[in-house]
């Protein structure tokens, strides 16, 4: 995704000017200024490759915090999946029914887990080169 960011990028300035080109143009032989040229650079110039894959290098190494963060999520993505309406039907349909007591250790198991989301991490993380916002995610959890 961010190599084709920097690949739209040099394509939308039409080239990048090459460093050290001289200037052609000047004078013609009646007087008038001949129209100049800056020498630009490609997508496959040595020089852009080089920066695209610098710039790449940089980007990668800061998604392990990235991935990091995400991992503390790990033991709670259940929370996103379950079918709550199955869950509350399976429950009430135990045999043999729930009492109170275990209605209270179900639900105290699912705050419990809801809370232990909402203290994971602030709202927003920044990871160094990456600001991830966390709270709509928490929130679906």
């Amino acid at each position: 995704m961010v190599q084709g960011v920097l690949d739209q990028f040099v394509q939308a300035v039409t080239g990048i000017p090459r460093l050290g080109a001289n200037v052609s143009g000047g004078f013609s032989t009646t007087g008038r200024a001949k129209q100049a040229t800056i020498p630009s650079v490609g997508l496959d110039e040595g020089s852009v490759v080089t920066a695209r894959k610098k710039v790449l290098d940089i980007v990668e190494g800061n998604r392990e915090a990235v991935d990091k963060l995400a991992a503390l999520f790990d033991d709670y993505m259940y929370l996103a999946t379950v079918d709550k309406e199955k869950l509350v039907r399976e429950f009430g349909e135990a045999d043999p029914p729930p009492d109170l007591e275990r209605y209270d250790e179900e639900i105290t198991k699912f705050l419990a887990a809801a809370r232990e989301v909402r203290l994971m991490c602030t709202n927003v993380v920044r990871t160094g080169l990456y600001s991830v916002r966390c709270e709509k995610f928490k929130e679906q959890l």
